[in-house]
């Protein structure tokens, strides 16, 4: 297994235990072979543990940094995994908001894993959510200018650059000037590939500026490039695996648990079990901190940005977002609750929090 310890002194604000508490509920909620699976989750006084699926393999970012290029076959295998993935968090109600070759992991058998769901939420067709997060280079447009969003377009944007990453070897922006980075996604001018590939036409599409002319995870799920050579289109598949499972969404469940997670005596219910072009590639930093998330109603939100309506200007460019460093920091929650009780089979002054009953 893999032990994610977050110190409970390291917590800035009541956001960043809100980003804590929604990633364990929502990854303890998930129950998918493309998704890291979490065993169980612990406090005391000074920490919460989270124990959960071990990936052997690393990231996605060494595999192919050590690799340079792959081929079209391999990148389709672990593209397709990946859609898998993210089309069964989006069929319940989940948008993970930080799709990225560091957050994504491999397996013993080389298998993807998705992982850290510190910037993911529940979305809602009638809402908008409006919370600038993640990774710029990976960012859709409507992120990177500060507009509201539904949530599914924004991770077929980030599935758009993984998929030009895994087919091309290096990222689709220049991130070397943050100011030419926005311009450049804005505009959805992504370099050009010397050596073109099948997968083209379905970069272009998921990397489409207008959201609404973007393809969805339905669109992805079922073109031609991702079944090419696959008996059963995914589509198909991922359909014939909600039909095995006929359970409420994930979503659903979450938008009833009012309680808060981290409280003495709480429990968590599982009840599904910088780059510089042509130089390669170069981790890259989630968004630390970001303002409160807000749901936001459609009709609050029909006015484009401008001088009357300065949506941008809540935009900072993040400090040392595109700087180059060894390792992939994770966002560290906040601060949590007094330990409870010690639990049977717990070590002595760490409580447990068991994976049964209701929120």
């Amino acid at each position: 297994v893999a032990i994610k310890s977050i110190r409970k002194d390291k917590i800035k604000d009541e956001q960043d235990l809100v980003h804590i508490r929604r990633e364990i509920e929502i990854m303890s909620s998930l129950n998918h072979p493309h998704i890291i699976a979490v065993h169980e989750v612990f406090e005391n006084s000074s920490k919460i543990v989270i124990v959960m699926e071990y990936a052997s393999k690393g990231d996605l970012y060494d595999y192919i940094s050590e690799r340079q290029r792959l081929s079209e076959q391999e990148a389709r295998h672990f593209f397709r995994q990946v859609v898998s993935a993210v089309y069964y968090c989006h069929k319940n109600g989940i948008v993970h908001r930080d799709l990225k070759l560091e957050n994504i992991l491999l397996d013993a058998n080389g298998n993807i894993k998705i992982a850290d769901f510190g910037l993911s939420n529940v979305f809602q067709q009638d809402k908008l959510l409006q919370t600038y997060c993640g990774s710029p280079l990976y960012a859709s447009p409507e992120i990177i200018n500060g507009r509201p969003y539904k949530g599914p377009e924004v991770d077929s944007w980030s599935l758009g650059v993984l998929l030009y990453i895994l087919v091309h070897g290096t990222m689709p922006f220049d991130g070397h000037d943050y100011k030419t980075l926005v311009k450049q996604i804005t505009s959805g001018d992504y370099r050009e590939p010397t050596k073109l590939s099948d997968a083209c036409g379905l970069i272009r599409w998921m990397l489409m500026v207008n959201p609404e002319r973007r393809a969805t995870i339905e669109d992805i799920a079922t073109h031609w490039w991702v079944n090419w050579g696959y008996k059963m289109p995914l589509g198909e598949q991922e359909l014939l695996r909600e039909s095995e499972s006929p359970l409420a969404t994930v979503a659903e469940w979450l938008r009833r648990s009012s309680r808060p997670l981290l409280e003495n005596g709480s429990k968590v219910r599982c009840f599904l079990k910088q780059h510089i072009p042509g130089v390669g590639l170069e981790r890259q930093r989630s968004l630390k901190k970001s303002k409160k998330e807000n749901d936001v109603s459609h009709a609050l939100q029909e006015l484009p940005a401008g001088p009357e309506n300065p949506s941008k200007s809540i935009l900072k460019r993040p400090k040392g977002i595109l700087k180059k460093r060894n390792s992939c920091e994770q966002k560290v929650p906040g601060p949590g609750p007094p330990p409870a009780e010690d639990g049977e089979g717990v070590p002595a002054g760490l409580s447990r929090i068991l994976s049964s009953g209701t929120l």
